[in-house]
């Protein structure tokens, strides 16, 4: 089954954050967790689901980004957000090991979405 994403759109910048963020609607799993991914950077991203994980926890991650390539990844659960609000529950995730193509496209992903 192909998880695919839908698109990519401007990148979200915070202060403190090392690499911008991407938005962007993708089906995607993460070990026992299957959800949508709203946004992605090349240190990580962050996935919209309702299966609660332990921060700490090894994930393998599998999901498309928006140009088609295949994202395949292992990655470390940074935080676990309970639904708020307005804001979706689901888990930060940081890449820990990622493939050269996934991480360069996501890198061009970055670059095209940055305003210039």
């Amino acid at each position: 089954m192909r998880l695919g994403a839908t698109h990519a759109e401007e990148p979200l910048h915070h202060p403190a954050r090392q690499y911008p963020r991407v938005k962007c609607s993708a089906r995607a799993t993460a070990g026992s967790a299957t959800g949508e991914v709203q946004c992605f950077s090349k240190s990580g991203l962050f996935l919209a689901t309702h299966v609660a994980m332990a921060p700490g926890s090894e994930v393998e991650l599998e999901f498309y980004l928006p140009d088609g390539t295949h994202l395949s990844a292992v990655g470390e659960v940074r935080r676990a957000t309970p639904a708020e609000g307005a804001s979706a529950p689901g888990l930060g995730i940081r890449f820990l090991r990622i493939n050269s193509e996934a991480l360069a496209a996501i890198e061009r992903l970055a670059l095209a979405a940055s305003p210039v």
